[in-house]
């Protein structure tokens, strides 16, 4: 997986600070591209998804995280779904395959080990949060403990894009985080204190 960088600002002279900032964006989410063809189409395995449901207002207890995994692969990883469709209660949770909740921020590696001899395998793994040709917007919950998936909302209301179906897969790197007190001189905003985003460009719909 080759890294691809946004071009030299001599070259680009003259664009305004936003074109600026859209071409760097562009050529970071380019990392992504192939990488979830290469590891797998759906890290998180629809077999190990469960009915799990919130009750009287309380989450399901969570089990494991004690620790961080440093060799976790996404092979290792199954999804549990607590809450229904719809609501802001809803939570998708990764759980590994000894029945541990486990982070998709901090403890799914940035680069993938094959789970075999524990080595890199030479791509990055990539958290699906928002599947191609859907509009909910849908994040990795950054402040609840195991970091599950949950739909953004605003006022008490579910979030979509108003303008409809995204053409990308969306989502983040797992261990990276954007700084909200680096300003870069070329963009002069500082990170937003999340994982960094990722548009994944390939042909396959990737499921959250």
């Amino acid at each position: 997986l080759s890294h691809t960088q946004a071009q030299p600002a001599s070259i680009v002279g003259g664009i305004g600070r936003r074109t600026m900032f859209l071409l760097r964006f562009a050529a970071y989410s380019a990392i992504a591209l192939g990488v979830a063809e290469a590891a797998s189409a759906a890290p998180l395995r629809p077999s190990m998804v469960s009915t799990g449901a919130i009750s009287a207002g309380r989450l399901i207890p969570l089990r494991g995280g004690s620790s961080m995994k440093r060799a976790l692969s996404h092979e290792n990883l199954g999804a549990e779904v607590q809450g229904h469709d719809d609501t802001l209660e809803q939570r998708i949770y990764a759980k590994d395959d000894t029945d541990e909740h486990r982070s998709l921020w901090h403890d799914l590696p940035l680069f993938e080990v094959d789970i075999g001899s524990g080595k890199p395998t030479g791509f990055v793994n990539f958290v699906c949060e928002i599947p191609k040709y859907t509009r909910k917007k849908f994040e990795i919950a950054t402040k609840e403990p195991m970091n599950p998936i949950k739909q953004d909302e605003k006022k008490g209301q579910l979030r979509s894009f108003k303008k409809g179906d995204i053409y990308f897969n969306y989502g983040c790197f797992p261990r990276t985080w954007e700084d909200p007190d680096f300003v870069h001189p070329d963009v002069g905003v500082g990170g937003d204190n999340d994982p960094l985003d990722v548009c994944e460009i390939g042909f396959r719909q990737i499921k959250t």
